[in-house]
């Protein structure tokens, strides 16, 4: 891990220590765990927001398909951000929930299975020995929240749920239920992406301007 972790190369795990995650994570089992607090859907291309519930939008993505039969995914993250609800074209995703807490706070139980889970957990556990995260004082107030954060979005068809962009950090992502595509690139290639899109994108950074 460390002598491809150190070059800035993706990594991909497969058999996650303790036989991956223990419990059903599948949006019917979340929408009975996690407490049905209000959202908003924000329609990205006319801007206009409407008023949900996390239990709403867990149910139909149970439900949701793509055209081809694929079904709709759900993974966990482990990165600070920011949680809300957004229709991508005519699919929708919930990115990076929750926001008003420690996901720990909104569930103990699924909070334990993810951190059970996490390969090289030296690295990846909050309190991992070698997670710049853990060398806060324990007095400090403003410690970041790493995580984890559930992002689930419904089927899209060809057609993306997340825009380009570049993690301002060190990322494990868990692919919790269903299938995803994802498109991953090395770091060192970011220079090399921006020229290629440039031509294709307003006057700014190509990577990061959420418009690809």
């Amino acid at each position: 891990f460390e002598s491809i972790w150190s070059r800035g190369l993706p990594l991909i795990v497969r058999g996650a220590p303790g036989h991956g995650l223990l419990y059903d994570w599948s949006p019917t089992s979340l929408s009975s765990i996690l407490p049905d607090e209000a959202c908003d859907v924000v329609n990205c291309e006319t801007d206009d927001v409407t008023r949900t519930t996390i239990k709403t939008f867990l149910q139909n993505l149970e439900e949701s398909k793509a055209f081809d039969g694929s079904f709709s995914s759900l993974k966990l993250k482990v990165t600070p951000t920011y949680a809300f609800i957004r229709i991508w074209g005519h699919f929708l995703a919930m990115q990076d929930y929750p926001q008003d807490m420690l996901f720990k706070n909104k569930s103990t139980l699924l909070a334990r299975d993810f951190k059970s889970a996490l390969p090289v957990q030296m690295y990846t556990d909050e309190d991992g020995p070698l997670n710049l995260a853990a060398m806060y004082p324990l007095e400090y107030e403003c410690k970041p929240d790493i995580g984890p954060k559930i992002y689930a979005t419904t089927a899209s068809g060809h057609n993306g749920s997340t825009h380009l962009h570049m993690d301002m950090t060190d990322a494990i992502n868990i692919m919790a239920s269903g299938r995803a595509l994802w498109h991953i690139f090395r770091s060192d290639d970011a220079d090399a992406i921006r020229q290629v899109l440039k031509p294709y994108c307003d006057p700014t950074d190509p990577i990061n301007s959420h418009q690809i």
